[in-house]
């Protein structure tokens, strides 16, 4: 029998992210929506601190990650030292609604084309 693939929301949170050699990266945080288009526009990953203290937070074009039904992981073809170097941001510094610039930078580290 296949699997679905239509999660509710509240089932992103906190699910792992792994790279490519099977080391936890991090968590999703956040996913945000195009309201627009009705798409996923990125994931907000969470990595490093304890109990939230010290967290990066990294958006993350939703077509970087693969999910792994296998153990519910989403997997990145990416390095940590790699992810490190990624545009971070502060929670609340982040807008609510961050400009196209902004969207198209994330994109275009990653190597995607922003919608």
């Amino acid at each position: 029998m296949m699997e679905s693939a239509i999660f509710s929301f509240k089932n992103f949170e906190n699910r792992s992210i792994l790279d490519r050699d099977g080391d936890k990266l991090g968590e999703v945080h956040d996913v945000v929506l195009n309201i627009q288009t009705g798409e996923i526009a990125y994931v907000l990953l969470a990595s490093g601190g304890f109990l939230g203290i010290g967290e990066k937070y990294f958006p993350v074009p939703y077509e970087a990650l693969r999910y792994h039904a296998g153990d519910e992981t989403y997997r990145m073809n990416i390095s940590k030292d790699k992810l490190e170097q990624a545009p971070s941001i502060e929670i609340g510094d982040w807008p609510n609604r961050p400009d196209r610039k902004q969207v198209e930078e994330v994109y275009t580290y990653y190597g995607y084309q922003a919608p």
